[in-house]
């Protein structure tokens, strides 16, 4: 179960469960390599890892949605994909509370506003960035650095090992 062809055919299985008109076949390639729906009728977002996969539709408003597993390899690369700010911000969040899921969770959330942005070259150091000022039990907030900055909510939970993050256009 844990090839790719099926983590990916258990996420668009996922859609037909919560959209009963969604046709596989309206299903396009963006240049970016985001799938879209024909027209723009809906808006949705697939992840999978290890024997998970998730799903977000919307019939109006832009999406995206990420699973993880949480690893420790994740640790050995924050400087790749987070800010100095942002490492220092999580180091003084993990170290007043017992928190070992957040470098997982900042992963994941950026994943997850890479593909609502959807428009490909992006890098995740500096033009993602993750607020942790305001982070809170379930929702954080973060910005898509670009010629026009999108300020976007993520929302986490945490199910044992596994991360699951989502947004969805305010």
């Amino acid at each position: 179960f844990r090839s790719k062809r099926l983590q990916h055919l258990a996420a668009r299985y996922l859609l037909s469960l919560l959209k009963d008109d969604f046709d596989y076949e309206n299903i396009e390639i963006s240049e970016s390599g985001k799938p879209l729906y024909h027209n723009k009728a809906f808006h949705f977002s697939l992840s999978h890892c290890g024997y998970y996969a998730a799903c977000i539709i919307s019939t109006n408003r832009n999406v995206g949605i990420d699973i993880e597993l949480k690893e420790n390899k994740v640790e050995k690369i924050l400087y790749k994909f987070l800010f100095d700010c942002e490492i220092e911000q999580m180091q003084n969040i993990i170290s007043n509370k017992e928190f070992k899921e957040l470098p997982t969770i900042l992963w994941s959330a950026k994943e997850t506003l890479f593909k609502y942005y959807g428009k490909g070259n992006v890098d995740f150091k500096t033009m993602l960035k993750i607020d942790l000022n305001n982070f809170t039990e379930n929702h954080f907030n973060t910005r898509i650095i670009t010629s026009n900055t999108i300020e976007q909510k993520v929302y986490y939970k945490m199910f044992e090992d596994l991360c699951l993050t989502f947004c969805l256009e305010e």
